[in-house]
């Protein structure tokens, strides 16, 4: 009679010990673990058109570590009403290689210069800075004029992983 009394409260007994149990959750970024002391990274700047058409060293992977870049932020920065213009903000790594490239236009709506708009880039990624390797970012323009009144903005973040 112990024995079966004992089988009868076994499971109940199990289901509350395990509904007592801390719950584990999972971290949002799936599997990538980052290793160092601080292995979070992120850059800001921008580039004047005016002085130059690119900014080198932007976001650099150290020696032993690739860079993943997971957020990235990239626009116009619009001096003049009357400008408009059309191009790709390009990131590059150390050697020149093409890691993306982001369309991007900036200016006036039409001809009576009104209020101009911009397009911008804001998202996740997954572009792969090598070990030893810095972001090299660069304005192409396509279409447009008065380059000299506007500035690429950039915000670029991501964490350290074994290469």
């Amino acid at each position: 009679m112990a024995q079966r009394l004992l089988s009868t409260l076994a499971v109940p007994l199990c289901l509350i010990v395990l509904a007592g149990l801390p719950i584990a959750e999972a971290h949002p970024g799936g599997s990538a673990i980052s290793l160092g002391s601080n292995p979070i990274r992120s850059a800001t700047g921008e580039i004047d058109l005016d002085v130059t058409t690119y900014a080198t060293g932007v976001i650099s992977a150290p020696s032993d570590q690739d860079l993943v870049l997971t957020d990235i932020i990239l626009g116009m920065a619009l001096e003049n009403n009357g400008a408009k213009i059309t191009g790709t903000i390009v990131l590059e790594d150390g050697s020149g290689t093409r890691l993306a490239g982001y369309a991007v236009r900036s200016g006036s709506v039409d001809q009576t210069y009104s209020v101009g708009v911009s397009q911008q880039y804001a998202g996740p990624t997954g572009i792969v800075v090598p070990a030893g390797s810095s972001v090299t970012i660069r304005w192409q323009r396509l279409d447009g004029d008065m380059e000299l009144y506007f500035n690429v903005m950039y915000t670029l973040s991501g964490y350290l992983v074994q290469p």
